[in-house]
């Protein structure tokens, strides 16, 4: 948030950080644990799923980068809420392995601490859970209740993220691809 402004406006900039993600300064400072400094600049970022905003960005100068918890939620949810689908609370269990959980090194996330552990880290207050539901909200109506639970597991990368909730209606593999399609291109 301190260099991106910054730069001339012939830059393309990929914010690869959290910083432009959230539109909110408060929900900002509540989930990132300091103020947003640059919220003037916020305007200029698209969000940076090609899934849910291609268009946008084909033509964007700056782009806030997608966190990676939050890529693989959307994933699987985007087509939902797109085809208005849901009809209940979301429950995510997602799990990383020791090359995911943020860009600063700490004792809980050297792998060879977390090689033989798995363990349960932010429970109910991960900041990608504000970044899900603006971006659920920008593809359709998302009012529903989201239960996010993050995990650490003895590997070396990758995400796992299983999505539980109900639809509205009963809903074939053949239908789920042809509304995917629709939202997901």
């Amino acid at each position: 948030m301190e260099v991106a402004p910054r730069l001339p406006a012939n830059v393309k900039v990929i914010d690869l950080s959290g910083d432009f993600r959230l539109t909110d300064p408060e929900s900002f400072s509540k989930h990132y644990g300091r103020e947003h400094t640059r919220m003037d600049a916020q305007a200029q970022f698209v969000y940076g799923l090609t899934e849910t905003n291609r268009e946008a960005i084909k033509s964007a100068r700056c782009v806030a980068n997608p966190g990676c918890f939050a890529t693989a939620t959307l994933l699987g949810l985007a087509p939902l809420v797109a085809n208005n689908l849901l009809s209940c609370r979301v429950i995510v269990d997602a799990k990383t392995g020791s090359s995911g959980s943020g860009a600063k090194a700490a004792a809980n996330t050297h792998h060879p601490q977390r090689s033989n552990s798995f363990y349960a880290y932010k429970p109910f207050t991960h900041q990608h859970v504000p970044e899900i539901e603006q971006a659920l909200q920008s593809v359709g109506e998302w009012n529903n209740e989201l239960i996010f639970m993050t995990h650490s597991l003895p590997v070396a990368r990758g995400i796992f993220a299983s999505i539980y909730c109900e639809l509205k209606n009963e809903v074939d593999a053949t239908g789920v691809r042809v509304n995917v399609r629709r939202v997901l291109p």
